[in-house]
């Protein structure tokens, strides 16, 4: 329902991945440098794009210029009888830059699927943007759903972490943050499956090559999600054979991941990303002012905890083009029953360890700490105060981390398994069904 009742094109920069996907459909694996702008201080950056049908772009113009940031304004009908059956006409290009360029093609993979299926038989834009859609939705809901039942412990806190209503919307749009969530909760559960699962006696080379693979498709996906490799050291040395084949096998898990990541940012170095609604953006200007004002980073920081509460609520849903934010009870219990899901969810034997739990916060403080810095080099003023531009859709990725800290044996809900999972599959059905309704009246 979410892919039909969301407009074609609304979700965050969803004509942009638009358009990276259909480039690479056409096996365009690097994008051009189409342009090049300069910031204040005469430095050039070169923005990346390609060459697309005008049928394309003109289709992403129709849906993605006038709606998205004006809650005020209404799918309208003289759009789809325009863009339903407007011809590909796949010769006929335009060039045109897109800040998606830089972006490898790993999430892409299941829109790519979609909008090659639909360009097989010339169908119009229109129909690709949700041929993709649809790709996009089955095959990241069952990477998620792999990763359900590979956990030993917190299936339901993970159960309600991927039916959010900002993940859930994410994966009924063309967004890369689809894969980049189920791929991000399939390794943190293979990483948890092999250190508390006491069934996993030995973690074996295919274990560690399956982690390296996980590791390394999350950071071609974003590369800020790097740090996620570092949950290996929860896994006990005991369940390797020697303490040699121990570290053998972080050093192999670092060095493919780091090696591949680095190998993708250089084949893409020379790609910018715009940033035209934000003047004075610069990556060497921030550098440089950060160099300059080393102990500004604690009044950034602290200015921006203020938005905590933007966050929080865009975490659970503010959802189109953050411009539909969804029932503030609907938010607010969300939040409240994953804490309490998290901390009453616990599995007879399983202890996660403090030093684990420190393991875990590392992972989580360095993943939001790099989060930050991106968007204040790449999003923010130079000199700004605060960092903007951050949404509570990065942390999806990281949320199963937040939630493990609360993992405990202390807490117990006295009421049947089977009537605590009913509880939580009609408060799902609730929180989904509300937002289904907030989107109707926002867009229709």
């Amino acid at each position: 329902m979410f892919l039909i009742v969301l407009p074609p094109l609304q979700a965050p920069d969803e004509h942009a991945h638009f358009f990276r996907a259909y480039q690479l459909t056409d096996g365009k694996i690097i994008a051009d440098v189409l342009t090049e702008k300069k910031d204040r201080e005469e430095r050039a950056t070169y923005l990346g794009g390609g060459a697309l049908p005008s049928s394309v772009i003109r289709t992403a113009t129709v849906w993605a210029g006038r709606i998205p940031g004006h809650s005020s304004e209404k799918v309208k009908n003289e759009q789809f009888l325009e863009t339903w059956a407007m011809p590909l006409e796949a010769e006929k290009t335009t060039r045109d830059v897109f800040n998606s360029a830089p972006y490898s093609p790993i999430p892409y993979i299941p829109q790519m699927i979609g909008i090659a299926f639909g360009k097989l038989f010339n169908l119009p834009p229109l129909w690709l943007t949700y041929l993709g859609r649809f790709a996009n939705l089955v095959i990241a809901t069952l990477i998620t759903f792999v990763s359900i039942k590979v956990l030993p412990i917190y299936k339901w806190v993970f159960f309600l972490l991927a039916l959010t209503p900002m993940a859930l919307s994410q994966r009924a749009s063309l967004s890369a943050d689809a894969v980049l969530n189920g791929v991000s909760f399939l390794l943190i559960a293979t990483i948890i499956n092999c250190a508390f699962n006491s069934k996993k006696v030995k973690v074996l080379a295919k274990d560690v090559a399956l982690i390296s693979l996980g590791g390394i498709l999350v950071s071609l996906s974003k590369i800020v999600y790097l740090p996620f490799v570092l949950l290996f050291f929860l896994i006990p040395r005991h369940k390797f054979d020697t303490r040699k084949n121990y570290w053998l096998s972080f050093l192999f898990l670092i060095l493919s991941n780091v090696s591949i990541c680095f190998l993708w940012n250089l084949s893409v170095k020379h790609l910018g990303v715009p940033v035209s609604r934000i003047t004075g953006a610069s990556i060497e200007g921030q550098v440089e002012y950060l160099y300059s004002h080393p102990l500004m980073v604690f009044s950034i920081a602290w200015n921006t905890l203020q938005n905590i509460r933007f966050i929080l609520d865009s975490f659970i849903g503010i959802l189109g083009s953050l411009d539909t934010p969804i029932p503030t009870i609907t938010v607010l219990s969300y939040q409240v029953i994953l804490v309490l899901v998290a901390l009453v969810s616990n599995q007879a034997g399983i202890v996660i360890s403090l030093s684990s739990k420190l393991t875990i916060l590392f992972v989580l403080g360095a993943t939001v700490t790099l989060i930050h810095l991106l968007m204040y080099l790449v999003w923010t003023t130079v000199g700004g105060t605060d960092v903007l531009g951050v949404q509570g859709r990065y942390f999806i990725p990281t949320s199963p981390l937040f939630f493990l800290l609360l993992y405990n044996q202390r807490f117990s809900f006295d009421i049947s398994e089977k009537s605590f999972q009913r509880l939580i599959i009609y408060y799902s059905v609730f929180a989904l069904l509300s937002s289904l309704i907030a989107m109707i009246a926002r867009y229709y």
